[in-house]
Parts: structure tokens; sequence; C-alpha cells
């Protein structure tokens, strides 16, 4: 259950950042109004499925390699 715990505190914190970067450019469009806020909105929610998607990937390559040296290790 913890094999990957240093791998998900490292991608926590550096999505993290990201996001914050994203947050602190995404601000000044809640100046434009509603609109502003939707394309804020938009943004984010793109953001955080590309974020999503990045972290599966990673999970997912980490979880082959393990698997390949345990098939590796039984034969």
């Amino acid at each position: 259950m913890f094999k990957n715990i240093g791998l998900t505190i490292k991608m926590a914190f550096s999505f993290g950042v990201l996001f914050s970067l994203v947050g602190i450019c995404i601000h000044p469009l809640a100046a434009m109004g509603f609109n502003g806020i939707v394309i804020g909105a938009i943004i984010t929610a793109y953001f955080g499925a590309v974020t999503n998607k990045a972290v599966l990937e990673i999970y997912r390559e980490v979880s082959e390699e393990q698997s390949d040296k345990t098939k590796w290790v039984k034969v």
C-alpha cells in the first residue's frame, strides 16, 4: 500500500504548484465578470483533466515497471 508514497508526495507538491500558478494566471479573469469566471472555470477544468491523465499515466508506468521486475524475479 505504501510502495509509492514518495512518488505520491512528489506529484502532490509538483501539481499543487502548477495549479497555484494556473490559479494566479486565472485570477484576473474574474475582473471580467461572468464571462471571465466561465472562461476561468473551463481553463481550470481542462487543466484538472490533464493533471489527472498525467497522474494516471505515471502510476501506470510505475506499476508496469514493478510488475516487470516481479516477473523477472519469479522466473
